[in-house]
């Protein structure tokens, strides 16, 4: 299999996400790649004590209403260009029963077509609310002697999302390693608990060529834990991860040659609705 699609993308709908391109532009893209589909999968970030602007939601209601209207601008441009298109959300998952009691009763009424298990949060200030890998709540990058509960805050948030059988796929389960507060083999125990609970799951894991453009010589995740993986035989799907139409299916011939030589076989496909 040669992988002809992505399924975690991003848009600059509405000019609230974080992408550079419209769905116009994403799906003449993938048709110019001669893809046979794609994904489009906006930020879902919501959550009181996030920051307010851009795809950032403090409000549950105001979120809701963005989300439903960007499901629908995805289908309404999907039929008119043509192309299949199915919707997604790359989602923020927070550790709060307020959030779960939400999602658990907003995604039913949504209409999405797969869900992407994500975090970029690995803290939280008392007072100043959730902390993001690019710096502190104040925008100063912390000292090495706080960074190691601030990730063991983001590992245990990981095993949670996946446990909570929320997502059709992980994303970037090593994201540290991009923001340089993981060298790789750092956080080795909480990594290989991590691989334990997707097996438990079965949870299929995103090989996400982004971290390429970062001047990282492997994805995420890296290539021992992808060993792991293969292993227990999870589904694996590569992703781009990208936020412009110019670097759709960006180093997948990278990826392609890697589960290759691992002979890593076992791939995920979504089904076209």
């Amino acid at each position: 299999m040669v992988q002809d699609f992505s399924y975690h993308t991003h848009t600059n709908t509405f000019g609230l996400f974080d992408g550079q391109n419209s769905i116009k532009e994403m799906i003449d893209r993938a048709k110019a790649l001669g893809w046979s589909h794609m994904g489009i999968s906006n930020h879902m970030v919501v959550h009181p004590d996030v920051k307010t602007g851009g795809c950032f939601f403090p409000d549950y209601g105001r979120a809701e209403e963005i989300y439903k209207r960007l499901v629908d601008e995805i289908r309404v441009a999907a039929i008119k260009e043509n192309f299949p298109v199915l919707v997604g959300f790359e989602v923020d998952y927070f550790r709060d029963p307020t959030w779960e009691k939400w999602f658990e009763r907003f995604v039913p009424t949504l209409g999405a077509d797969y869900l992407i298990g994500s975090t970029h949060v690995w803290g939280k200030d008392a007072t100043k609310g959730f902390l993001f890998f690019t710096s502190d709540a104040s925008g100063t990058p912390l000292p090495p002697e706080e960074i190691r509960p601030h990730m063991d805050f983001y590992f245990e948030t990981q095993k949670t999302l996946i446990r909570s059988g929320y997502f059709t796929f992980l994303a970037h389960m090593d994201l540290g390693r991009r923001y340089k507060v993981d060298n790789g083999t750092d956080f080795k125990e909480q990594k290989e608990e991590l691989i334990e609970e997707i097996i438990k799951a079965q949870l299929p894991v995103e090989i996400n060529t982004s971290a390429f453009a970062f001047g990282m010589t492997e994805p995420h995740p890296s290539v021992w834990i992808l060993k792991e993986l293969k292993k227990a035989d999870i589904p694996v799907v590569i992703s781009d991860d990208t936020h412009s139409a110019v670097h759709l299916g960006f180093n997948f011939d990278k990826a392609e040659d890697l589960l290759k030589n691992l002979n890593y076989t076992k791939r995920l496909r979504l089904p076209l609705q």
